[in-house]
């Protein structure tokens, strides 16, 4: 039994820093999804705020 838990941490441990490549690339993402939002709701209030009103 020893012998298959050896062979088994190493995958384990594969997993984990796939998942946590994963994990950066998403936050990654989401920081940028979330800086494209922001910055259209500027430009948009900006727009809406020059014109007055809708």
């Amino acid at each position: 039994s020893r012998s298959r838990i050896q062979l088994r941490l190493p995958e384990t441990e594969n997993v984990i820093e796939n998942a946590t490549e994963n994990a950066t690339e998403n936050v990654i993402v989401i920081v940028i999804v979330i800086v494209i939002v922001i910055v259209i709701v500027i430009v948009i209030v900006n727009v809406i705020g020059r014109n007055g009103e809708l």
